[in-house]
């Protein structure tokens, strides 16, 4: 400012101004220079002020920032969405993938665990099927001496017989399905037949059944197990569909294409093989007990029908007193039995059949005491019932055993009344099947 104020003094001197205009001039500078002295002043007190004031704030500002960051949650709240979120995903990143791997691989492992037990299981029956023809050709080798005569069996021998081939039933419950199903009916029909021995069973008709079966077991003993095309697996439920809601723990899981145990079906080829070979007998008792098996009419209709042949598989009379066991009084078509009846008189042949028809139930009784004329004359063919069949036309009946008795038929007439019946009796079979289904 100083320096101003020579310099603006040296300019009116040498510019030859009055001294009175000199002084007016220095006047005015002086004013100049006060003003502009308190401008400076307050401009320098203005900066010192601001100066302390700033070195407080950043004192204060820095005292804050360095408790910011010190405090973690604000240290938090300083970090960008994206850091988050990817410390975030980084903690969760690994339970997810094991998580997602396990969704993944759970059916895969579920599907090889089915594949390990279905593997295991048919190694079972492989060697399960091995003991049992094993053990099925020692009992074919001990029976098969006793078939060469026809002598007639105590009760005693017979019982020695079954518990044999309870054993032999017991080995092959981890078998294949066709081995244990065929001793299971062997088993059951021995046993039955034992309930109600009598001294009419010979040598031969026990043991030639027995070995019959059992050489049809060990056919199946010896064949590759078949191995299901598929591991899937289906729920069943034990109870009626009607009570399903109304219960619990009634569901359970089975392979679709895999089977294991007895097969309980009448249908199946299994039961037919085996009352095929039930019914090429004649003792009545025998077939009576095979029939208890599951009181089911299907083995004997197939065979009517391969043999060509028509008789009422199911004959009913209505009952004088229904109170005491139903509506009607039910017979059952058996078995039968084809011979060769010779005419006296001028002696020629004819066939004839016996059809043999059974109550199997051994509590509530009454064929016992049935008249071959209320027969003939009161029972219906309630199998098909527009047959026209004619039990009229029967030649002869005799009593045997429980419950049971047989009427003879010229075979001629069966074989017209299958002529009559055919298409018919192919459709009860079929039906029976579905209705099994």
């Amino acid at each position: 400012m100083k320096n101003v104020l020579t310099m603006s003094f040296l300019l009116i001197v040498f510019t030859n101004t009055s001294f009175c205009q000199s002084i007016s001039c220095c006047d005015s500078l002086i004013k100049l220079y006060n003003n502009t002295a308190t401008k400076a002043i307050r401009k320098i007190n203005k900066t010192s002020i601001n100066k302390r004031t700033n070195k407080t704030d950043n004192n204060l500002s820095i005292s804050i920032e360095n408790h910011n960051t010190n405090n973690p949650i604000l240290r938090k709240e300083k970090e960008s969405c994206f850091d988050i979120f990817f410390k975030y995903f980084k903690e969760i990143f690994g339970p997810m993938v094991a998580l997602l791997g396990i969704l993944l691989t759970l059916p895969i492992l579920k599907k090889k665990l089915l594949e390990n037990h279905i593997t295991t299981s048919l190694n079972k029956i492989q060697e399960t099927n091995a003991i049992v023809h094993r053990f099925n050709q020692n009992l074919i080798d001990e029976y098969l001496p006793l078939t060469y005569s026809n002598d007639l069996l105590a009760k005693g021998r017979v019982e020695q017989a079954f518990l044999k081939i309870k054993e032999a039933y017991y080995l092959s419950l981890e078998g294949s399905s066709d081995v244990v199903t065929l001793l299971f009916y062997l088993k059951n029909t021995i046993q039955g037949t034992l309930k109600h021995y009598n001294s009419t069973i010979t040598s031969r008709e026990i043991f030639g059944l027995i070995i019959n079966v059992l050489e049809t077991t060990n056919f199946y003993c010896t064949q590759i197990v078949q191995v299901p095309k598929s591991s899937k697996t289906e729920t069943k439920n034990i109870i009626n569909k009607k009570l399903q809601k109304y219960v619990t723990h009634s569901d359970y899981l089975k392979y679709k294409y895999f089977n294991q145990g007895i097969i309980f079906d009448p249908n199946s080829a299994h039961y037919t093989l085996f009352y095929s070979q039930i019914n090429s007998l004649n003792n009545i008792l025998i077939k009576r007990a095979a029939f208890q098996i599951y009181e089911s009419v299907a083995p004997v209709a197939k065979l009517l029908l391969l043999s060509e042949m028509y008789a009422p598989l199911e004959i009913v009379m209505p009952h004088k007193t229904p109170f005491l066991g139903g509506d009607t009084l039910k017979l059952y078509l058996i078995g039968y039995t084809t011979s060769i009846s010779l005419t006296m008189a001028d002696g020629s042949t004819k066939k004839v059949v016996d059809l043999i028809y059974s109550n199997p139930d051994d509590f509530y009784r009454f064929a016992s005491s049935l008249k071959y004329t209320a027969i003939q004359e009161n029972f219906k063919d309630s199998f098909i019932t527009t047959s026209n069949f004619e039990l009229n036309k029967s030649t002869k009946m005799s009593h045997g055993g429980i419950e049971t008795f047989s009427l003879q038929f010229d075979q001629i007439y069966l074989k017209t009344k299958f002529q009559e019946n055919k298409k018919r009796l192919k459709e009860k079979i079929s039906a029976m099947i579905k209705k099994d289904l």
